[in-house]
């Protein structure tokens, strides 16, 4: 009698990706079975799952070892998941981890004489509290206070600043617009006298909202660049600039709304993806193109950021900080009566 043949799964069911199937993808029947792709925090089970619910079995979702990211600390496989998958919001902590590694990257590539910089996700908080205290709008820190937190932050000072902003060309801010769960980028050129807005979504309401937005740091920021002595440091002619000729150091920036930029999908999560994106293509000075598969962006950053954190712990290394030492402050009395015109 011929030997009987044992059944064995196809090719075809085995994904290509699978290193093992690991005894946590559970042997009951009613249990999803899980497999374990390359980067564990990568599974084929319960992706419909909402943005804050724990995707991993219990105590499977905590990171062995912490991951530094110089600006976060990562403790959870949750928060790769969140990046690298369709439908999860993207939040502060991986826009400022995202364009960490973005700035790190261009600083250890000699392919560029273009410098930039960029600040963190808070930024844009302390700002909009700056702009509220100046209108009279109550809130929790004083005006001076506020000043001098805006002033160390384009000095450098913070560590999310990384540079001084005089040593810079560029300076990249992801803002997050007030009430909608929606980020854009905006790209303040001290060369060019403008702020750049990229935005993934175009439509008249929503370009208006933008706008007036961006107005506050229109007229803002000359103010702070002239208290924090930036055209001093950065030794900027004004008179004989072309870009400042006819205008004051104090006369608003010009806004530039970026067009003919790939879009979001109608009702997708992926603005921060788009963000990120953004911000990439120009930190390489490439252009932006036409089309963005934010899927695809999505599984690179979450695969990137989840090797260089295990390089960096194989490694050992540590994130070294870039902000100057700041200088002793010498108080002087306040002039109260002190006002400042916003136009």
């Amino acid at each position: 009698m011929p030997a009987v043949r044992p059944r064995r799964p196809g090719p075809f069911n085995i994904s290509p990706y699978m290193t093992s199937f690991g005894s946590d993808a559970g042997s009951s029947s009613q249990q999803p079975v899980v497999f374990y792709l390359k980067h564990p925090f990568v599974s084929l089970s319960d992706k419909e799952k909402n943005y804050a619910e724990d995707r991993y079995k219990k105590e499977k979702a905590t990171l062995p070892q912490l991951f530094n990211f110089g600006v976060a600390t990562i403790d959870n496989k949750n928060w790769f998941y969140n990046i690298g998958f369709e439908r999860q919001l993207i939040d502060n902590s991986h826009i400022d981890v995202i364009f960490y590694y973005i700035r790190k990257k261009a600083k250890y590539s000699n392919s560029s004489t273009y410098k930039f910089t960029n600040l963190c996700c808070n930024f844009n908080t302390v700002f909009l509290n700056s702009w509220n205290a100046y209108y009279g709008i109550k809130g929790d820190l004083s005006k001076e206070v506020l000043d001098e937190m805006i002033i160390d932050y384009i000095n450098g000072y913070k560590m999310s600043a990384y540079a001084p902003r005089h040593t810079v060309d560029d300076v990249f801010i992801p803002v997050n617009l007030e009430g909608r769960l929606h980020w854009i980028l905006i790209v303040i050129s001290f060369n060019d006298q403008c702020i750049k807005v990229y935005d993934s979504i175009n439509d008249s309401l929503h370009h208006s909202f933008v706008v007036n937005h961006i107005k506050k740091y229109v007229q803002l920021i000359p103010m702070y660049l002239v208290k924090s002595e930036f055209y001093l440091k950065k030794g900027f002619d004004i008179a004989s600039h072309h870009r400042y000729q006819g205008h004051t150091i104090y006369d608003s920036f010009e806004m530039v709304y970026v067009e003919y930029l790939p879009q979001q999908p109608a009702a997708s999560l992926d603005c921060g993806v788009y963000v990120a994106s953004y911000a990439e293509f120009l930190s390489e000075r490439k252009d932006i193109p036409a089309n963005l598969d934010p899927e695809e962006v999505r599984i690179r950053y979450g695969a990137l950021l989840w090797n260089y954190g295990i390089q960096k712990l194989q490694a050992g290394a540590v994130t070294d900080s870039e902000a100057p030492l700041k200088p002793v402050r010498n108080h002087t009395e306040n002039n109260s009566t002190e006002r400042i015109t916003i136009q």
